[in-house]
């Protein structure tokens, strides 16, 4: 999983992109929107690789668009908003170029 060797910021940028690129449009602006919607948790931050097994076998579970959008929605809450907004737009240039812009270091 990607998001589980990310070492820094802009590479988890990166994968979140791609994860959203891999979801049906819709799916991915819905779950962004009810991502703010949703209570920011309390408890301190999980480790991202507990948090990408969560949503992959929520998704897995999950029979329904409304549960995908829930699944990944409950995943997003976990990211500032600003970088839930970022991966977003990234996902949209990866649909529409094939890229997200990122320039290698």
């Amino acid at each position: 999983n990607c998001l589980d060797v990310a070492r820094s910021r802009r590479h988890g940028l990166c994968c979140l992109a791609h994860l959203l690129s891999a979801l049906p449009k819709k799916v991915s602006e819905e779950a962004a929107a009810n991502s703010r919607a949703l209570a920011r948790p309390v408890e301190a931050p999980q480790d991202v690789p507990v948090l990408a097994a969560r949503l992959v076998a929520c998704l897995q579970s999950s029979t329904e668009r409304l549960g995908e959008i829930y699944c990944l929605a409950t995943f997003l809450r976990n990211a500032p908003e600003h970088t839930v907004r970022q991966a977003l737009a990234a996902s949209q240039r990866l649909r529409d170029y094939g890229t997200a812009g990122f320039v290698q270091a």
